[in-house]
């Protein structure tokens, strides 16, 4: 009877977000004009873009991350921006699995937030003045 419980609690312990696509996202910073650029989510340089300016960078965000991102440029004024997220559809599996009860709400809405994906390529373009 112990296992039947444990078997039971373990499979409606994850959503069919976190189980098929993971909690974490990778994202790519360009600037939309090509120009090397330095990138931060919330402050923190994104690597390779922080140190050494480039046209883009990569990072490993988690799906549901409520954050901003930075954009700049040597003798143009900085862009912040919010971070492009959307629903991942693989998410409404759960309604099949348990009628969306825990796997969406609870498990991929709240606990793993695999039911928003960051947006895998994010476009920041520092405003710089005309010459």
């Amino acid at each position: 009877m112990n296992r039947l419980i444990i078997m039971t609690l373990a499979i409606f312990s994850t959503g069919c977000a976190a189980m098929l696509k993971g909690t974490k996202d990778d994202v790519v910073f360009q600037a939309g004009d090509g120009h090397p650029t330095s990138f931060a989510i919330n402050g923190v340089p994104v690597a390779g873009g922080a140190e050494v300016p480039t046209a883009m960078a990569s990072v490993k965000t988690k799906g549901n991350t409520r954050a901003t991102v930075t954009a700049t440029r040597e003798g143009c004024a900085p862009v912040t921006v919010p971070l492009q997220t959307s629903f991942a559809p693989v998410s409404l599996w759960g309604i099949v699995w348990d009628f969306g009860l825990i796997s969406m709400g609870l498990i991929d809405g709240a606990a793993t937030g695999a039911a928003v994906r960051t947006d895998p390529v994010q476009v920041v373009t520092p405003v710089c003045a005309k010459e």
